[in-house]
């Protein structure tokens, strides 16, 4: 595959940022919006169902935030992860909210996948809220939210690696809670990528006081005027890291050249220090410049790495990616993924595929040498990413390969597979139109 990709904005992001312009009434313009995939197109929709004004252009939403009331339809609420983001803002506006299971990726613990709840209301009740966990019915008590002190090492299962599958959401809830509650509230060791520094930059340009202390790894929170002063606020997202990488994998897995054009390549690869550092480790070498960022073999062998993924290192979300690069690399490389322990359901559709990848008591073992190869062959995506693996892996196979499950890619790209033709890929989407 060659040519250039323009990466979307950055889908998490988006989220963080939306949650946080629905905390008071303003008027918010978000730039670089990922407007058309299915989780930002579904959480506007929440939002006008309880009042808030949309107006989506090309990649530029609108918000007006002014009377608000009701809930959110449950059917929608219960379709995307995301939406659990906008529950702290439904409770400023309305005072009571119920809090439903949300959707999203399966990757979780739970039941068929499901996702943890019980971080989210443990944060609530911490800054006074009434919760209920049976019914999910939270409750604003009387005279509000009052700020707190939270420690985020409460939430991550290994307090020195600071990792784990709540971290990421209790930081945002307790920032989102902070935002909306009286007096001070303290957030230590805070989950640090850019879907949260995102959403405080722009709780900042909303009035809200927020003060960051870099070496104590503290943050403190106060509402100032967010709640008291309508403003006019835009703020332009950051490319998406994980679109990122996963065209600049497209790429080395075809034996192309792919480069991405990005109008914030300095932001994007500092959003993906983690990832970059991991490729250099292989032996590529990150070749950047004012707008674009590829990626090309270096002076070292390319080989495989040993890669431990946790909450402040490489996403999560780019476990899958890594993997179906590693089948190409020399030698042997691991993975093991501290934040969604049994996220490796794509390993069986990559070895039907051709690769070579063993199951350990942690994590997965990859035997490099053995990339996709095989063709005629039927595959599923369980869930985003293992779809993108998955999709992938048939573009570097010279024949055919049937991958179901593809509706994931909705939730993460939008017109996956016309950037795939774009770059020379040869894929049609059936049953989808």
């Amino acid at each position: 595959m060659i040519g250039a990709v323009q990466p979307e904005g950055f889908k998490h992001a988006f989220v963080t940022v939306l949650a946080a312009s629905f905390l008071g009434q303003h008027d918010v313009t978000i730039a670089g919006a990922p407007t058309t995939q299915l989780e930002a197109s579904t959480l506007l929709t929440l939002l006008e169902a309880v009042g808030a004004s949309v107006s989506v252009k090309d990649d530029k939403v609108s918000l007006g935030i002014n009377q608000v009331s009701g809930s959110f339809p449950q059917p929608l609420y219960q379709s995307i992860h995301g939406s659990l983001y906008l529950v702290p803002g439904l409770l400023a506006h309305t005072g009571e909210v119920t809090m439903h299971p949300a959707g999203g990726c399966a990757i979780g613990n739970g039941v068929a996948g499901g996702r943890p709840m019980s971080h989210y209301f443990e944060v609530l009740r911490r800054y006074g809220a009434i919760v209920d966990v049976t019914t999910g019915s939270v409750r604003m008590p009387v005279g509000g939210l009052r700020g707190t002190v939270i420690d985020l090492v409460d939430f991550v299962d290994d307090p020195q690696l600071m990792t784990g599958p709540l971290y990421s959401g209790a930081t945002k809830f307790a920032i989102l809670c902070a935002a909306i509650s009286s007096g001070v509230s303290i957030i230590r060791s805070a989950y640090p990528k850019a879907d949260v520094t995102e959403m405080v930059r722009t709780l900042q340009l909303l009035g809200a006081d927020i003060e960051i202390d870099s070496e104590q790894d503290i943050m403190r929170i106060q509402s100032g005027s967010l709640l008291s002063e309508r403003r006019n606020v835009v703020h332009h997202l950051i490319s998406d890291p994980m679109q990122t990488l996963t065209w600049l994998v497209a790429g080395v897995m075809t034996g192309g050249d792919v480069h991405i054009d990005a109008h914030d390549v300095r932001i994007l690869r500092q959003s993906m220090q983690a990832e970059c550092e991991a490729l250099t480790r292989m032996g590529f070498e990150i070749h950047e410049s004012a707008r674009s960022l590829s990626i090309a073999n270096g002076a070292r062998p390319i080989k495989g790495i040993d890669l431990k993924i946790h909450s402040r290192g490489v996403f999560s979300d780019a476990q899958p990616i890594f993997a179906l690069l590693m089948t190409k690399l020399s030698g042997f490389s691991t993975i093991i993924d501290t934040v969604w322990r049994r996220r490796y359901e794509y390993v069986q559709g990559l070895n039907a595929l051709g690769g070579s990848i063993r199951k350990t008591s942690s994590g997965i073992r990859i035997a490099g040498g053995y990339p996709p190869s095989i063709s005629d062959v039927r595959v599923t995506g369980t869930d985003l990413r293992a779809a993108v693996s998955l999709v992938l892996a048939g573009t570097a196979i010279n024949g055919t390969t049937m991958v179901y499950g593809v509706e994931h890619l909705d939730r993460g790209f939008t017109n996956f597979a016309s950037v795939l033709e774009s770059l020379g890929g040869s894929v049609t989407r059936e049953g989808f139109e």
